[in-house]
């Protein structure tokens, strides 16, 4: 395999499991035969490369979203791939979000204690209104 397909696929209102990429991949490594072979131990225990980075954001919001108080340990590494996208040419500034340009980091460090809060009230309103 050339190059291996990468999709962010995210349906919530249909009545299949809504993380349909999470699936995808999930079958593509479980089934395909060029799939990287399973690891016997989990490699983001920090025993890898310390040049290189896999972050799962478990929690809500998403930094690129708006930065939470667990997130914010991982800002260092988030800006760097940010300014790696903008150097490299794969992205112009004004295609990343704000959360992760450096130059709104002041605002959102101060939202981050408060971030889950915020985060709900905006979802309760796209809800209702």
């Amino acid at each position: 395999m050339d190059s291996f397909p990468c999709a962010l696929i995210i349906m919530k209102h249909g009545t299949a499991y809504f993380q349909t990429d999470e699936s995808v991949l999930a079958s593509l490594l479980c089934f395909d035969p060029d799939a990287p072979k399973v690891t016997e131990s989990y490699k983001a225990n920090g025993s890898v490369d310390k040049t290189r980075y896999f972050a799962h954001f478990a929690y809500n919001p998403k930094p690129w979203q708006m930065w939470n108080k667990y997130a914010t340990r991982w800002r260092d590494v988030a800006y760097s791939a940010a300014d790696w996208l903008v150097s490299g040419g794969f992205a112009k500034t004004s295609d990343i979000p704000r959360p992760l340009r450096r130059g709104w980091w002041p605002l959102y460090r101060c939202l981050a204690p408060a971030a889950p809060l915020i985060w709900r009230a905006m979802k309760l309103k796209r809800k209702f209104l």
